[in-house]
């Protein structure tokens, strides 16, 4: 359901995420990355003030072009998009340590799973490192995915306002680093929040 409300269309997904549209006069909403006025695909006499639905529409239609529903949807979290378009660049190498986390995980798949477990403690993937849970998966289940081998790590953390970022504040980590790069983090977060008690 959509509701207008003095300009702005509040639209209700089935998924649950809402957005907020500008309307202008004359037929137009403005994208909603770069704010370019788009022509509405509703009828703008319909809608009354406060309360009106309009007919369901998909998220592409609420941005001007591709280039912008490609930015629009990598800022907001689709992580499928970011993982791709970071292996397109990085090709799935680690920028901590160079590991090349897609090789790594090409290899471990081909191999029976008895022989895993000496490869990937050679690759840095410690149960200390990444948990017991990922290591046992990675042990244990014939078919296994390349996500536990890397992340789309923000570079500045999202709660230091990285966040809804581009791709220019993702980069590519192995498991070991992102986990090291995660609890440097929060020692530093940790520390700040103690000194702000203080004062």
């Amino acid at each position: 359901m959509r509701y207008v409300w003095y300009g702005f269309l509040t639209i209700g997904f089935s998924t649950g995420s809402i957005r907020t549209q500008i309307i202008v006069p004359g037929g137009y909403a403005l994208c909603l990355f770069c704010r370019n006025p788009i022509l509405c695909t509703f009828n703008m006499n319909e809608l009354k003030e406060n309360e009106t639905d309009i007919e369901p529409r998909r998220l592409r239609e609420l941005l001007c072009s591709r280039s912008c529903y490609m930015e629009y949807t990598l800022r907001v979290g689709n992580s499928g998009l970011v993982r791709k378009r970071l292996f397109d660049l990085e090709k799935g190498v680690c920028q901590g340590c160079n590991l090349d986390c897609h090789k790594l995980f090409n290899l471990v798949q081909s191999l029976d799973i008895g022989d895993r477990a000496d490869v990937l403690f050679d690759a840095g993937f410690r149960t200390s490192l990444i948990g017991q849970k990922r290591f046992q998966r990675l042990i244990t289940q014939q078919r296994i995915t390349e996500g536990l081998f890397w992340e789309a790590d923000h570079i500045v953390e999202v709660a230091r306002d990285g966040g809804e970022c581009s791709l220019d504040n993702y980069q590519t980590l192995c498991i070991p680093c992102h986990y090291r790069k995660t609890v440097g983090f929060l020692k530093w977060r940790a520390t700040v929040l103690h000194k702000s008690k203080q004062n």
